[in-house]
């Protein structure tokens, strides 16, 4: 296709216009090969920022070649394109950058709801158990509600 054999060219400016207008980005030869295999496995000086690109677009990279069974990390390291293996590998690149962003939104959402229920709760000191089967039972404790049949909420 287009966009793996822009890939294989290093031609970052082309895969990102492809991608821009809809290239469907794991697209396999006859052979198994994806654009980012094609481009582990570019000798172009520019593989790098096109692996950048097409893995922050969201290439899968557990796709193998049908003749010696590699993936794109493994064509890299055949060869010896330690840069890409090396990118490839690095934990914070192994998730699309959507995801990424979505994983932080929600962890900010997480945090954001914690200090509100924070600083709901900052305003009072928590109340001992008698003080709340007093207030939800009238004036009685635990006690007096466990003997007068009324059962207590808290």
């Amino acid at each position: 296709t287009l966009l793996t054999a822009a890939s294989a060219r290093g031609d970052v400016d082309v895969v990102s216009e492809l991608l821009r207008r809809g290239a469907n980005i794991d697209t396999r030869s006859p052979h198994g090969l994806t654009p980012i295999m094609a481009a582990a496995s570019s000798r172009s000086p520019h593989r790098l920022e096109v692996v950048k690109v097409l893995h922050s677009a969201g290439a899968g990279l557990s796709f193998r070649t049908v003749s010696d069974g590699l993936d794109a990390i493994g064509i890299a390291e055949s060869k010896g394109h330690a840069d890409v293996a090396v990118y490839l590998r690095s934990p914070p690149s192994k998730l699309p950058s959507r995801l990424v962003l979505g994983l932080s939104l929600a962890a900010g959402l997480v945090i954001a709801a914690l200090a509100a229920l924070r600083l709901y709760f900052a305003g009072e000191a928590a109340p001992s158990i008698a003080d709340r089967c007093a207030r939800c039972l009238g004036g009685t404790t635990r006690q007096d509600a466990a003997r007068n049949a009324r059962p207590c909420r808290n």
